[in-house]
């Protein structure tokens, strides 16, 4: 009978072990099961960084379903959420939409795979992970691990040092290339506050062109060469853009940052009559006529072979640098949709391998917004396109 209650006592300690056991292994499977897949393909983007920041982008996993959002670590320590924390400028739009617009919640929520992990030391490294984050805040195992590391202080080349004078109706056409041409690779060029004229500008390799002023194209033809073309099947001559960074010995321009929080604007056309439009937030958006390529030189006419005079004052006159141009290659002998053909857009990229674009507001292109030809490894992040209603006025394009 004793050794019968021994080995009952033993059975049932061996029992409640294996039973234990097993609540664990189970929880271990629901826990497991509870969890969110982690992102994938973590990554720094071709100079995505400079001396104080770095940003970051990953891809969602296979199974996103249940993610709301991201966490960002930096050597083991959270510093933020790609949903919450994240800046950029459409992030007040993204806000207001689904608080004041999807009030059924109708739409699906956004996940958002990129974050920007500012107030970094200069030439440092720096450790890298995300988490994805379900509805009930659990977070899945750690991505992919990264090293980052920012740059050095750069040295700044002011164009103001060059001659550039803000805030006046004298062009800056010499000082700008100037402070360009003297720019050391891995420099920074600046245009600070203030307003700033010029005719083309030509970028090189290495360097950043950071605008935190505003950078207003010449209104006159002669402030850009002609002979561009933007294909190689082209049979439309165009004038070179407000900024150019372009070679047909493709690769041979690299590495190309144009950043800042500041305004590139080609001076293309005059506002339209109903500017400016009124967003979703109560700001002005700028509205530009919707000119053509009769309008835009207004009442221009060709009489006894030569050009009655383009009056840029007149209301009919829907162009400014758009006018000027398509002006002045009717007067060499173009007609009137070939000369509309040779109008400035506002930057232009061929051949160039890394360039790099961050934070700019493009305004008002006489042409195109943003052209990148025959390029690779660009990076678009956090810029602004204004160029509604123009004619031909595309954001941004990517070809060949």
């Amino acid at each position: 009978m004793q050794r019968f209650k021994l080995n009952l006592s033993v059975f049932l300690v061996i029992l409640l072990i294996f039973s234990q056991f097993g609540s664990v292994t189970q929880a271990k499977k629901n826990s497991t099961a509870d969890k969110p897949e982690a992102p994938v393909n973590l990554q720094i983007p071709k100079l995505a960084y400079d001396e104080d920041s770095i940003t970051l982008v990953w891809e969602k996993p296979e199974d996103y379903s249940d993610i709301v959002d991201f966490n960002v670590y930096m050597n083991g320590k959270r510093v933020g959420s790609a949903l919450k924390d994240n800046g950029g400028p459409a992030k007040a739009y993204i806000d207001n939409f689904y608080e004041n617009i999807d009030k059924d919640d109708f739409h699906t929520d956004i996940l958002i795979h990129n974050f920007t992990v500012e107030n970094l030391k200069p030439n440092k490294s720096y450790d890298f992970y995300v988490t994805s984050v379900n509805e009930d805040g659990v977070e899945s195992a750690p991505s992919e691990k990264i090293v980052g590391k920012t740059t050095a202080v750069p040295e700044v080349f002011n164009i103001v040092d060059y001659g550039a004078t803000p805030d006046d109706e004298t062009k800056d056409t010499k000082a700008i290339p100037a402070a360009i041409d003297a720019a050391t690779p891995g420099s920074k060029v600046l245009i600070p506050e203030g307003q700033f004229i010029s005719g083309e500008l030509w970028l090189k390799s290495d360097m950043t062109l950071q605008v935190d002023g505003y950078l207003l194209g010449s209104p006159d033809a002669e402030d850009y060469s002609r002979n561009f073309w933007l294909y190689d099947y082209s049979t439309d001559e165009r004038s070179y853009s407000l900024i150019n960074a372009h070679t047909y010995d493709y690769g041979s321009l690299k590495n190309i940052r144009i950043v800042g929080n500041g305004i590139i604007d080609g001076n293309g056309w005059k506002k339209d009559k109903s500017h400016p439009t009124i967003d979703e937030l109560g700001n002005e958006l700028p509205r530009l006529a919707a000119g053509n390529n009769s309008k835009v030189t207004g009442n221009v006419q060709v009489e006894n072979g030569k050009m009655s005079p383009l009056d840029l004052e007149s209301e009919s006159t829907l162009g400014i640098l758009a006018a000027s141009q398509s002006y002045a290659a009717q007067e060499l002998g173009m007609d009137e949709k070939s000369a509309y053909s040779t109008r400035s857009s506002l930057i232009t990229v061929r051949g160039v391998d890394g360039m790099y674009y961050e934070g700019i507001t493009q305004l008002n292109p006489a042409f195109h917004g943003i052209v990148n030809l025959h390029s690779k490894n660009i990076v678009v992040n956090g810029t602004i396109s204004k160029t509604y209603d123009a004619n031909n006025a595309d954001g941004y394009e990517f070809g060949d």
